[in-house]
């Protein structure tokens, strides 16, 4: 129970790099059964992102200005 009316779960998973992912679910306590079942489910599946490629990582730079362009 998380509180008056309310139950919940958190999850805990080992993400990349060192990092933890976390995750909290709360519903009111006089919902069905399948509710539940769906916030198990959706925990259970929580996993890490691919890491991003160095292209992704790499901080943008602004375009080139173009001939005229009085940037």
């Amino acid at each position: 129970r998380v509180g008056e009316g309310v139950r919940g779960k958190v999850a805990v998973r080992e993400g990349n790099g060192g990092r933890v992912l976390m995750m909290l679910a709360t519903w009111p306590t006089e919902v069905s059964g399948d509710v539940v079942q769906s916030v198990d489910t959706l925990l259970a599946g929580v996993r890490p992102l691919p890491e991003p490629s160095v292209a992704v990582r790499a901080t943008p730079r602004a375009p080139e200005p173009e001939p005229g362009d009085p940037r």
